[in-house]
């Protein structure tokens, strides 16, 4: 496979994987201003290195020579889940005003980079999806490419995201409506992480 057509199998399959909705896009657009959705979103490429960095090191293998560990990952990234899901569900309606200018950028930071680390998919998924589009004496130089690629087109997506979320936070109902949608959609992938362990 040439440089060529891997870089363009790898763009189309990451921009499908990027662009189905999940977690991380719920909680940019649950966010009460474009600032403090940018803040979210660098925790999330901040999470997503980390994870990368973690899958070249080998922490995928580890997992599945460990279930144990395996197992409480996913019981920390479904409580956690839990945790932003009551969140959400006992906002009233998407507040334009920051508390705290310091503890509103710290928290979209932290909460961001916690929702993607604390999910074990995303580690089996880079340690997975990277090496198809390698090549078979692929460096260390090849593996963080293709991470910072995928960053880049996460970076398009979330900025659409972002530009959308501003014109719908406009309009009270969205902003009464969001953050109960965003309960709920934590709660089904809190579900589908249930239904996991019974496999």
């Amino acid at each position: 496979m040439t440089d060529a057509y891997r870089w363009l199998g790898f763009f189309w399959a990451a921009s499908l994987v990027i662009v189905v909705p999940g977690p991380a896009t719920l909680l940019v657009l649950s966010q009460p201003s474009r600032a403090l959705a940018l803040r979210a979103l660098s925790g999330i490429v901040l999470g997503d290195m980390i994870l990368i960095c973690m899958a070249y090191l080998g922490v995928a293998s580890a997992l599945h020579l460990y279930p144990q560990l395996h197992i409480a990952l996913r019981v920390f990234g479904g409580a956690y889940l839990l945790y932003l899901a009551w969140q959400y569900w006992h906002t009233p309606t998407l507040n334009t005003q920051a508390d705290s200018p310091v503890e509103r950028h710290q928290t979209g930071i932290a909460k961001g980079m916690l929702l993607t680390i604390s999910n074990p998919k995303p580690i089996l998924f880079f340690a997975g999806f990277f090496p198809l589009f390698l090549p078979s004496n692929y460096s260390g130089i090849d593996f963080f490419s293709l991470g910072l690629g995928f960053e880049f087109i996460n970076l398009l997506y979330f900025s659409s995201i972002i530009l959308l979320a501003s014109r719908l936070r406009q309009h009270q109902r969205w902003q009464i409506f969001l953050p109960k949608f965003a309960a709920l959609a934590m709660l089904v992938c809190v579900l589908i992480l249930l239904a996991s362990f019974l496999q």
